[in-house]
């Protein structure tokens, strides 16, 4: 959000809401800097720049920025890029992609689109394909329950995998957030929560509560 105020250049856009919060996107908005939802948006040009948001973007998205000449600017999450890296390796190497998330998040989008959209995407590992004979590469969306992510893991059917790497790759600004909620919710009559109502991190966080 601070480098995205700190842009001084003269045509700026950012594809998709840079974050979960409607007033930041407002001042954005004041500043000039214009949300698009589609990197094949007519109104981009070549040196124009482009924000990828913090939830980052699937691979094709950078190919296609840079085939218009765009002035890419990386904004993606620390955590998300790690995720995508992981994905990309790990798919490179054989391994079947599950990502543990909601399936239409811009974040899993983002991150299936680093293993050619291949992965398996589940918020509770039952009912998956035959994995017999796979080797199996998890991962979680940084802002998922990690008592929900937990639970899933250990009720993991995997005995026929024959190779399986699992990371937990929940924030862990995400896993204080939710413990600290916890903690609260046990000793407070009311909890308000404040946050985008379109945030992942929100919404879990008043699932706890």
């Amino acid at each position: 959000v601070d480098g995205a105020f700190n842009l001084n250049n003269e045509k700026v856009f950012v594809l998709g809401e840079i974050i979960h919060n409607e007033q930041i996107v407002g001042r954005l908005k004041d500043k000039g800097i214009v949300t698009i939802f589609s990197i094949d948006d007519d109104r981009l040009s070549k040196g124009d720049t482009l924000i990828i948001r913090t939830h980052g973007e699937s691979k094709i998205v950078f190919d296609k920025a840079e085939k218009k000449g765009l002035n890419g600017v990386d904004f993606t999450c620390p955590f998300v890029k790690a995720i995508q890296n992981k994905v990309c390796k790990y798919h490179n190497m054989g391994y079947k992609i599950i990502i543990i998330g909601r399936k239409e998040h811009p974040e899993i989008i983002g991150i299936n689109g680093w293993c050619d959209n291949s992965a398996i995407i589940t918020e509770n590992l039952k009912d998956l394909p035959d994995l017999s004979s796979e080797k199996v590469c998890v991962v979680v969306q940084t802002t998922f329950s990690e008592n929900k992510f937990d639970e899933l893991i250990k009720n993991f059917n995997c005995k026929d995998v024959k190779s399986l790497d699992i990371f937990k790759t929940i924030c862990y600004t995400t896993s204080d957030r939710q413990k600290e909620a916890e903690t609260i919710s046990k000793k407070c009559q009311a909890i308000l929560v404040l946050g985008g109502s379109k945030s992942s991190n929100t919404n879990n966080l008043y699932s706890i509560c």
